[in-house]
Parts: structure tokens; C-alpha cells; sequence
């Protein structure tokens, strides 16, 4: 089953020299949505028990190197179909699930003549971005691709940490002309008299290949995403894609996402309206193509998981030895990559979810007003994002019911700027603040009745978060267009965020909409019931146990919970059964408690310490010695330990002295050791053969 995720990939039929006519290829992607499954030899497979797996499947051929610790891509047995050996894997109950080892491909397709070089730049105004920063060395963006040229003389001086996963090596990595090119985009040199330049030219690059030939597996991308991350990747750009999505993958990107790194992927060339991955997977921008004229480029994939656009038509970058012009999502990806990497480059102490949302709202909105299909929040703007802040609310002071006019305030620390008064689909008046940094804004006739925002807006087009206002007199909780809405008895103005209500904690959106279920605020998963109360402690949902502390956070790791410990992964799920972690197995019973001391599972007895970590080896308890073998079981009968025989009852402790087994009579030592030749004990001379027994 071999996926062909296209890296929106090309090659140049001719490479050139600057001083020539860069040529002109277009990186597309056609993601094959056929029937997949038969092109791949591989599967991925998540244990719940890594090592209980040993005794349940043990006639898989394993490849050289596992994804992770409870993670491995699997080959098919030979005889077996892909379809045949999925069914059997799930039918494990130490499996957490599989899937196939997609395969991803190359694609090339020849385009016709170009534009001029890097008209990209103007559009996206990083020459006045510059200004501010042209990228800091201590901000590294990994390109997960098919390779990058390290020697090209644009790209030499910002390499670093260079991995094959193919191979898993950094002694050599192959130069590939799509890899190269997007790193051209990202972080070309500026200012050496050669090539072009960069959207962040003093940034640093981390180069992953993750291909063989034409094709990359799901597997090799997951771990260059976990080579990134150990190696201290910020941003990661993903010019690459399919239709077929992996929770593998997904796993990988929230686990990376968790520790700080901003996705950035491309969202695919087949002028579909069809969801590509990893693009539409959470926690990723899914970057759509527009070309020179601020279109939605023709190839450009579009839809509601499109967050933001970027030129990606005719762009022209490095290429091995050369320079040359690419089209594709593919470029426009990293054309947002390096806008990410100047606004953490200026604001370092930014937030990976900071960093996101300054790109996606001082995007300029050049389709539909709003988000939209085509650009999403709109087309990357860099020298708004770096000068782009979320302005703090005015302060409305009063809502005049008669004349239907706003009046009100805004912070001492901003400077002015403008109020913009909309409803749920348009601005519907406006009005600047005044020297005395008051405001008042007149409602229009036909707007009275509905329910209104307001937000300030500066010179530089930062923005405050909008809030509603209405002077219909709604006070206390309203339900409006089927939402529950809060306003301030007093004010009448409509809550947003948290806020606490008579004792609750709630939270209400930016449309001032109660929300209920699983939400993410600031980077942290909090639960509201179907009565929008923020949920504190344990929570059943969705089959899985969550616990979320006093201050409603989901919690991960280990957590102490009445007079037991518990483990919840990184999607706050409770684990019970076996759980290794930080090098060492545990036990979580059924009800997710952690054990200690003596249990016995799957058909034999393990000991657990103190601190729960499982035991092997020898082991003193209770006056009595016990082995325990590598995977932690108790042994019982005879066994040989370094170069010694014992025998350990049916208890598992270890026998001394005279000992009757199996119509033979043997003797031990104190030690446990099983002797031979001339004994003497209890006043007697006894002789034991090789194999112990008495003659």
C-alpha cells in the first residue's frame, strides 16, 4: 500500500547559473487517491506492551531501527497481503492500533515561461520587515525533504545538523533539487553578491532527507520529525503530502507540537477542494499558493483547513550547482517558514501558538472578508507580522439606548488608532480616537437590533480581540441564534474568555459564544460540560479517563491523585496495563493505579518496587531469593545463571541443601548453586555427578 504523499517535488530540466535565464519547472503534487494500499510492503504499529509484543508477535520481520519506544514500522511476511497482516496485528491485544507504512512520491511536471526573479518578496514586504531583523542564528528551521545541496554557496553558512534518515546517518545526505529550493526560499543568503535571498537569510537550516528515490515512507517522516526536535528545530517545514491520514503522524506532530515546534506544511496542488495531510492535521498551518497577482494560484488546493496563503507561483531559488523557478504549495510553505522564523527572530520569548497566531492575523485578507477557502486568514504579510501585537480592548464606558451611540476609552500605552464597529459579517461604522484617547462610534438605524462587535485597530494594523456589544439590554445569560451568550448586569458589555459566573468558571469565545467540550486556551486542554462549567478532576469521555486539576488543565505524565500514582499520555488518556517510560516498565491496573510489590499478569508473576519500576535479575525478599528474568517474570524450576545451575520452587524462591527432584536426589549450596563431585555435609561424603545427581 504505497501512499504517494507528493512532496510537491521537481526537478529542473536545465539548471543555470544566475547570470542566465533561471529555469522554470512546476513542484506539484499529485496525490494519488486511488487504491493505495497494494504500492507498500510496510506497516507501523503502536504496542501497548513492548515487551509482553515479544511473546505475541514473534513472526514479523523488524527493519533496523524503530520509530520510537512503543513504536515500529513493520514489513509484510512474505505470502501475506498488507490488508491480511493489519487484521491479524489489530487482533493483538498488546496492539494500540496499525496502519500502513504509506509511501510518498515524487512528481514532476514541466511549466512555461517564468516571472521575474523573487517577486515574492515585494508582495510580502520583507524588505521593510528587514528592517526590524533579517532572522537571528539562534532560530533553526528543519526541511523535511528529499535532501538539500550543503555546499551551495547561498545555503553553506546557515547548515546545521544535516541528518539522512535513510540510513540514519549524518555523515551523508543527498542533494536534492526540490529540498534545495525550499531552503533557498526559507534562508538564502543575502548580501554575498550571488543568487538571491532568503525570506530570512540569518536563520539557520536543518536538513532531513526522508527520501529514498522517488519515495519517502509515513515512518522515515516521523522520525524526521523526531530528529528535528532533539536537535533543536523551531519550525518545521513539511512541503510534502497526502490524502490518507496517519495518526501516526499525528501522534509525532503533537508530541513535537507539545515541546514548542511550529508546523508548517504545504496544502497541495490538485486544485481540490479535499483535505491533504499533514496540512489539515491540528496544530499544523496548512499554507494554500497565490500568484503575482494575489490569486489563489491554479494549482493550488483549497477548503475550509486552508489557515493561510503564500506566493508560491514562479518562484525562483537555489537549485544544486544553480538557480531556478518552481511552482507549488511546496513553495509557498516555506515562503511562510521564514516569515515564522523573522517574528521569532524579533520576539524570541513568543510562544509556538504566539508565533501562529501572529502570522495567521496580520495576514492581509485578500479574498472574502474573514477566513475563507481559498487564502484562509489571508496572504502572508512579514512586515505586519513583525510589528503586528494584539492591542489591549477598549473600554466601553456607555451604550447610549436613545441616540444609539458608543463611547468609551482605550489604554494610555497605545498610541490611537481606530474603532471598528461590524457585525457578524461586515464593518458597519467607525470612528478614530481622539487626542484624549476617547472614542465614540454611532450605531446606524439599521443595526440597532443586532448583536455588534467592537476592536481597535492601530496604524500598524495590530488589532485588539473584538468583544460584543448590543443595545438590546441583554443582561445575565441570552441565547442568541441558538448560542448562550453572558453579559454584565451592569455594563450590559458581552463576556469573553473566562469569566466567573455565580461560582462557574466558563468560557466564551471571541464571538462571545459559550463553549462546551474539549478546548484548547493558550496552549492548555481544558473540558466545559454541556452547561459550559469548566470540569475539574476526574473525567470520563470518549471512553478514555482524563483528570484535570483545580485550575481545570488536562494533565499528562504522572499525576498523584489521592494515595496513588496514575500516568495519562500526551493526550491526557489514562494508560493502564504495562507502560514504559523514562527507561524503566511500570503497571497500572485496571482502574489506572499504579502498582508496587508482587502481581501477577498475563500468566506470571513480576515484582514492582517501591516506586513501581519493574525488577529483573536477583531479588531478596522476605528472606527468600527470586529470579526474575528480562522481561521481568519470576522463573521457577531449574535455570542457568552465570555459570551455575538453581532450582527455584513453584513459589520462585530459590532452593538450598538437599533437594529431591524428579526421582533424583541434588544438593545447593547456600548460594543456590547446584554442586558436583565430592560433597561433605552432615558428616558424610557424597558424590554428584556432571549433572548434579547424587550416586
Amino acid at each position: 500500500m504505497k501512499l504517494r504523499w507528493a512532496y510537491y517535488m521537481c526537478l529542473c530540466f536545465a539548471i543555470t547559473i544566475l547570470s542566465n535565464l533561471p529555469s522554470k519547472v512546476e513542484s506539484s503534487m499529485r496525490m494519488q487517491q486511488g487504491d493505495q494500499i497494494n504500492d507498500t510492503n510496510r506497516v507501523i504499529v503502536k504496542y501497548n506492551n513492548s515487551y509482553m509484543k515479544k511473546q505475541g508477535i514473534d513472526n514479523v520481520n523488524k527493519l533496523d531501527s524503530s520509530i520510537s519506544i512503543d513504536m515500529e514500522s513493520l514489513k509484510v511476511p512474505a505470502g501475506e497481503t498488507v490488508e491480511g497482516f493489519i487484521d491479524e496485528l489489530k487482533k493483538n491485544d498488546n496492539v494500540e492500533f496499525v496502519e500502513p507504512d504509506y509511501k510518498l512520491q515524487k512528481l514532476y511536471i514541466p511549466n512555461d515561461p517564468y516571472y521575474s526573479r523573487q517577486w515574492h518578496h515585494s508582495v510580502i514586504n520583507t524588505g521593510t520587515a528587514w528592517q526590524k531583523t533579517k532572522g537571528s542564528d539562534s532560530i533553526t528551521v528543519a526541511v523535511i525533504d528529499d535532501g538539500v545541496q550543503l555546499d551551495h554557496p547561498d545555503l553553506i553558512n546557515q547548515i546545521t545538523a544535516p541528518f539522512n534518515v535513510i540510513g540514519m546517518t549524518s555523515a551523508t545526505i543527498p542533494a536534492g533539487d526540490h529540498g534545495t529550493h525550499v531552503s533557498g526560499i526559507i534562508a538564502g543568503s543575502i548580501e554575498n553578491n550571488q543568487g538571491g535571498t532568503g525570506v530570512a537569510p540569518q536563520v539557520r537550516l536543518m536538513p532531513i532527507n526522508v527520501f529514498s528515490g522517488d519515495d519517502a515512507y509515513m515512518s522515515d517522516v516521523i522520525k524526521g520529525i523526531n530528529h528535528a526536535i532533539e536537535h533543536g528545530a523551531d519550525i518545521i517545514n513539511l512541503s510534502l503530502g497526502t490524502y490518507s491520514y496517519s495518526l501516526a503522524l499525528d501522534e509525532a506532530i503533537q508530541e513535537a507540537y507539545s515541546k514548542g515546534a511550529l508546523f508548517i506544511s504545504a496544502a497541495g496542488n490538485d486544485a481540490v477542494n479535499e483535505k491533504s495531510y499533514p496540512a489539515s492535521i491540528p496544530n499544523v498551518i496548512s499554507v494554500s499558493s497565490t500568484d503575482n497577482t494575489d490569486a489563489k494560484s491554479a494549482f493550488s488546493n483549497f477548503g475550509e483547513e486552508i489557515d493561510i496563503a503564500a506566493p508560491g507561483s514562479d518562484i525562483v531559488s537555489t537549485l544544486v550547482n544553480g538557480y531556478g523557478y518552481m511552482s507549488g504549495t511546496s513553495m509557498a510553505a516555506p515562503v511562510v517558514s521564514g516569515v515564522a522564523a523573522l517574528i521569532w527572530s524579533s520576539d524570541p520569548e513568543l510562544t509556538n501558538l504566539q508565533v501562529m497566531n501572529r502570522l495567521l492575523h496580520s495576514s492581509d485578507d485578500i479574498g472574502t472578508t474573514g477566513k475563507d477557502t481559498y487564502f484562509g486568514y489571508g496572504r502572508v504579510n512579514a512586515a505586519k507580522a513583525l510589528n503586528s501585537t494584539v492591542l489591549e480592548q477598549p473600554y466601553v464606558e456607555n451604550i447610549n439606548n436613545d441616540s444609539h451611540v458608543v463611547t468609551g476609552i482605550i489604554s494610555a500605552g497605545i498610541e490611537g488608532g481606530r474603532i471598528i464597529l461590524s457585525n457578524d459579517q461586515a464593518m458597519v461604522a467607525d470612528s478614530y480616537v481622539d487626542s484624549n484617547k476617547r472614542f465614540q462610534v454611532q450605531i446606524p438605524a439599521a443595526n440597532v437590533n443586532e448583536q455588534l462587535y467592537i476592536r481597535l485597530t492601530d496604524k500598524y494594523g495590530n488589532s485588539s480581540d473584538r468583544f460584543g456589544i448590543s443595545t438590546a439590554q441583554h443582561s445575565g445569560w441570552v441565547l442568541i441564534g441558538g448560542k448562550w451568550k453572558y453579559y454584565d448586569p451592569i455594563t450590559g458589555q458581552m463576556k469573553i474568555g473566562f469569566s466567573l459566573i455565580i461560582g462557574n468558571w466558563y468560557f466564551l469565545d471571541s464571538n462571545g459564544d459559550m463553549v462546551t467540550g474539549w478546548r484548547t486556551i493558550d496552549g492548555i486542554w481544558h473540558y466545559f460540560n454541556d452547561g459550559g462549567n469548566m470540569h475539574k478532576g476526574w473525567l470520563y469521555n470518549g471512553d478514555s479517563w482524563y483528570y484535570l486539576d483545580q485550575e481545570g488543565k488536562m494533565k499528562t505524565g504522572w499525576v498523584y491523585i489521592g494515595s496513588s500514582w496514575y500516568f495519562f499520555n500526551e493526550t491526557g488518556r489514562m494508560q493502564t496495563g504495562w507502560l514504559y517510560t523514562n527507561g524503566a516498565w511500570y503497571y497500572l491496573d485496571a482502574g489506572g493505579s499504579m502498582r508496587t510489590g508482587w502481581i501477577f499478569t498475563n500468566g506470571a508473576w513480576y515484582y514492582l518496587n517501591e516506586g513501581g519500576s519493574m525488577q529483573t535479575g536477583w531479588l531478596y525478599i522476605d528472606g527468600a531469593w527470586y529470579f526474575l528474568n528480562e522481561g521481568g517474570s519470576m522463573q521457577t524450576g531449574w535455570l542457568y545463571i552465570n555459570g551455575a545451575w538453581y532450582f527455584f520452587n513453584e513459589s520462585g524462591s530459590m532452593q538450598t541443601g538437599w533437594l529431591y527432584i524428579n526421582g533424583a536426589w541434588y544438593f545447593f549450596n547456600e548460594s543456590g548453586s547446584m554442586q558436583t563431585g565430592w560433597i561433605y555435609t552432615d558428616d558424610t561424603w557424597y558424590f554428584l555427578d556432571e549433572n548434579g545427581r547424587m550416586q
